[in-house]
């Protein structure tokens, strides 16, 4: 028996038998005739009502046909949620409540969202080589749902069509499945409609693998030496048996001790860099690497990529120009004109040889880097308690 089972279309009355044994229902009955949608959930399943405040909220705000609900598997809380378009309707609802559960998703609200249902798109061919033709104008409901797809990097898995007609024909693409990471769901698979029908929607199957490998977690801190305790470090060196104790270890258990970390970028944006420069480059990165899942198979969103890496193009242009003759006009500031001109250059230069005391000239990196300590170590003078401290000369002060 399946964990989950999604129905679109449920056509649920007041008077109607919903139970399944074993089975928890979470419906969305419509108000008049026919539609509804429903989630059968096996009752060794925990399930929970959307926990999450802002996803809530869009939920409560929504008037599409659709349910959603949370279900925890071990340590990971699922989102899990199903629809139903009715043809030529809005998608802007839809759309939304899909945006909003990415975002809880990014927000580390769920470990991963999993939506399925009826969509009727009859006008988007999602053809099994991985191309997705568009059928409709830029400003359909069904290219608008597309780019939503693309801009929160979510994927749609149904390449097959899914809905058979009175001749035995399946031709339209309607029930789809749409996930975070489309690494989890396998064995995709069909098979003819419930019941003695001419015609109607086939069974969808698939497997969700819930398991992930372990993946290394990345810290951007650094130690912060201008700030350490040294006293109490060197303390605990001091007490420390060397014979049983590994070096690094102790000092990396020390170091985290007593000097506090503090986050550090390993890249930095160019000076003329803007919060709208970086807002256009964010989007069109969003889209191609949307693309770059799905092998460029969609056209209109590829032209829909190239104007935005045009839009990109022309947005750093003017920004360096508009950057460059601010420096211009900022004449009380040489510095940061300088500074600007410096990290243009392509060669940066580096100390390629140096003479020692004797007067040979030194090339190698490691002849260099002891020549330089010796001279920083001359030029620091270790105070001494048989230091007399100057005596100051009445006369000579007042002559001052």
């Amino acid at each position: 028996m399946p964990d989950l089972i999604f129905i679109s279309e449920t056509w649920f009355t007041k008077t109607s038998s919903t139970q399944l044994n074993n089975y928890l229902l979470v419906k969305k009955n419509r108000i008049g005739r026919g539609e509804g949608v429903a989630i059968y959930i096996k009752r060794d399943l925990v399930e929970h009502e959307v926990s999450d405040r802002h996803l809530r909220e869009t939920l409560n705000n929504s008037n599409s046909e659709q349910i959603w609900c949370e279900i925890k598997i071990g340590n990971k809380m699922i989102l899990i949620g199903c629809v139903y378009r009715p043809p030529l309707s809005h998608i802007d609802g839809i759309n939304k409540t899909i945006i909003s559960t990415k975002q809880a998703v990014d927000r580390k609200a769920y470990s991963c969202m999993l939506l399925a249902g009826d969509f009727n798109f009859l006008d988007i061919k999602w053809h099994n080589d991985e191309r997705i033709e568009l059928l409709s104008g830029q400003n359909s409901a069904a290219s608008v749902f597309l780019v939503t797809l693309a801009n929160h990097n979510l994927e749609q898995l149904v390449d097959f069509s899914t809905f058979e007609a009175s001749n035995e024909n399946a031709k339209n693409v309607l029930d789809l499945i749409i996930t975070d990471s489309s690494t989890k769901v396998i064995n995709l698979s069909s098979s003819m409609p419930l019941g003695d029908l001419s015609q109607g929607h086939l069974i969808l199957s698939w497997d969700y693998v819930n398991l992930s490998k372990n993946r290394t977690t990345f810290s951007n801190k650094k130690y912060d030496f201008n700030k350490g305790d040294y006293k109490n470090f060197g303390k605990k060196i001091m007490e420390t048996n060397w014979q049983q104790l590994l070096f690094c270890n102790k000092y990396d258990k020390l170091s985290k001790q007593f000097i506090p970390s503090k986050k550090f970028h390993t890249t930095r944006n160019a000076s003329w860099v803007n919060k709208e420069v970086l807002a256009v480059i964010k989007k069109k990165q969003q889209l191609g690497n949307y693309l770059s899942t799905t092998n460029w198979r969609s056209t209109t969103l590829t032209c829909e990529y190239k104007k935005l890496r045009s839009q990109v193009q022309k947005a750093c242009t003017h920004r360096v120009r508009v950057f460059e003759a601010q420096l211009a006009l900022n004449k009380n500031n040489p510095k940061r004109m300088y500074a600007y001109a410096k990290a243009q250059q392509n060669v940066h230069v580096s100390i390629g040889a140096i003479s020692d005391a004797k007067g040979e000239t030194l090339t190698e990196g490691i002849h260099i880097a002891n020549r330089l300590n010796e001279h920083f170590k001359s030029v620091f003078v270790s105070d001494s308690k048989n230091d007399q401290l100057p005596v100051l000369r009445e006369d000579i002060i007042k002559k001052t």
